[in-house]
């Protein structure tokens, strides 16, 4: 919706001399078929789903594009941060990047951090240029975050984690309150394990967990919070 154009997927672009010959990584790809239009100002939109970065770190988009052809257009990737008409400019190319249907594909990462807290939104635009010589391209598309986890312990007081180095479980200790859920990330960010749980004191099994360093996130039942680093021996 909103466009003149769709992006296609597939093995490669139907025009000779533009666009990528085969994908980036895969068997098929994104690309803006520019035969069916020839006027400079027609485009296709390809938007993304929403993505939301609370207590996230590290935050990128990484996507591979290729722009051959004599006649190549622009390729602009925009961000939304309110759902509305406020679409903002973060990549922009225009014209031919990529002297041949076979050159290799050209990596871009674009840095996100400023918009951390943000729920946004993704759109590219290929713009045609007026004539079947200006397919462009897109593959490899990936959005990067982390899990930004404290290792300060300020809400829950008497709470204690042990043994920490550990082997085959975790003990864990709260006085006051009953536990609720206890997480186990890398640290990467990545949820390698999830309990819940209603009582005070629980023992949680980490034998199948590979020896590294982890981090723990414990809620009680007041909503408070607290995540302790843990070294997995």
């Amino acid at each position: 919706d909103g466009d003149d154009l769709n992006w296609r997927n597939g093995p490669n672009t139907s025009s000779n001399d533009t666009g990528a010959n085969s994908a980036q990584s895969g068997q098929t790809f994104m690309y803006l078929e520019a035969s069916l239009k020839y006027t400079d100002t027609d485009e296709a939109i390809l938007l993304s789903p929403a993505f939301t970065f609370k207590n996230k770190k590290d935050i990128s988009i990484e996507f591979y594009y290729h722009m051959h052809g004599a006649d190549t257009g622009s390729l602009i990737l925009e961000i939304n941060t309110d759902k509305d008409s406020n679409w903002i400019p973060i990549f922009n190319k225009n014209g031919e990047q990529h002297n041949a249907i076979n050159s290799p594909w050209t990596k871009e990462t674009i840095q996100l951090n400023t918009y951390a807290e943000n729920i946004i939104q993704f759109r590219f635009r290929a713009i045609s240029k007026g004539s079947s010589k200006s397919d462009i391209s897109i593959d490899n598309i990936t959005v990067n975050a982390c899990t930004t986890l404290s290792l300060e312990n300020d809400e829950m007081i008497g709470l204690k984690v042990f043994p920490n180095p550990a082997k085959d479980y975790l003990l864990i200790h709260s006085p006051d309150t009953q536990l609720k859920t206890i997480k186990i990330y890398t640290l990467l960010g990545i949820l390698v394990h999830q309990k819940e749980t209603n009582l005070t004191n629980y023992k949680i099994d980490i034998a199948f967990l590979k020896k590294g360093i982890y981090f723990v996130q414990i809620t009680n039942t007041d909503k408070k919070e607290a995540q302790i680093k843990l070294i997995k021996n």
